[in-house]
């Protein structure tokens, strides 16, 4: 393996990768007292410096990044007089000249309730989480159309042709869903705070494997949870694992390890300190 590193300058994560795998996106400035972002910082890969764009006075979270990588989804709110943050909505925005530009708020303004999730579909649509179920909305946030008429947890990911999407229930279980003739796939254990894009999706690249973590061992199996392999098991949190581009492998952390191992669970290999890890598109 070929080692970049590529220092963050105090920044904090998550980290994001750009849709072509070129650009980093994370947390350049961060308040600690209210654990508030304060500037956002783009960087290629050699760690050179593309964009840095102070937030302001709003509380500003990350979901994802667009595909045509220019707007980015977040949740957004403020810091009230008693010091706590409250998140007004979801909404989508553009960065221009190193500003933010084009704030648009998505849903509801007076109906925005806590647990709602927002992530985009791989051709630019927005997936939305509500109380009521998931829908999707243009790319421009407008013509809602409910998919699915239940309530979950958190948004997963899509898989790279657009045709699954993985979601987390209100009892820890992964569900894929096909968007095309609407069949669901729930596979038991125990999926903790996975949460919106800046995760790895469970999904192989081909569709037809998912990756996750049940209490503290990592497996591999089919969509509907059978053919279940065993990758790892570790003591403390294992990070939810992601794929490599050609489904062959898969990454994963182990409190502040990072290993790689081939999708059947052979060749289990160290790599470097570090968690969370995510593979580039």
């Amino acid at each position: 393996q070929r080692e970049n590193e590529i220092g963050l300058g105090g920044g904090q994560g998550p980290i994001f990768w750009s849709p072509d795998g070129k650009k980093l996106c994370y947390y350049s400035k961060v308040d600690l007292l209210y654990d508030r972002p304060l500037e956002i910082s783009i960087k290629d890969i050699n760690g050179n410096e593309v964009k840095r764009i102070p937030i302001g006075d709003s509380c500003i979270y990350l979901l994802d990044w667009h595909p045509d990588g220019n707007k980015f989804l977040c949740r957004k709110g403020y810091i009230a007089s008693s010091g706590y943050v409250y998140i007004t909505g979801i909404f989508s925005f553009e960065i221009k000249d190193n500003t933010i530009s084009n704030m648009i708020q998505l849903g509801d303004p007076e109906a925005y309730g806590i647990g709602e999730d927002a992530i985009y579909s791989p051709d630019g649509r927005i997936t939305y989480l509500k109380s009521d179920g998931v829908y999707i909305y243009g790319s421009d946030g407008r013509n809602p159309r409910k998919i699915i008429n239940e309530r979950f947890s958190s948004l997963l990911g899509w898989s790279r042709d657009g045709t699954l999407l993985s979601m987390l229930t209100l009892d820890n279980r992964l569900c894929i869903l096909n968007i095309d003739d609407g069949t669901k796939f729930l596979v038991s254990g125990y999926f903790n705070e996975w949460s919106t894009g800046w995760m790895p999706s469970p999904l192989s690249p081909d569709n037809s494997k998912i990756a996750y973590w049940g209490g503290n061992s990592l497996y591999v199996s089919n969509l509907d949870g059978t053919g279940k392999i065993k990758i790892a098991t570790a003591e403390g949190t294992i990070s939810p694992p992601s794929w490599s581009p050609d489904g062959k492998r898969i990454v994963y952390g182990v409190k502040d390890s990072i290993y790689i191992a081939n999708a059947d669970g052979s060749n289990i290999t160290y790599l470097h300190p570090g968690n969370s890890p995510k593979w580039s598109p």
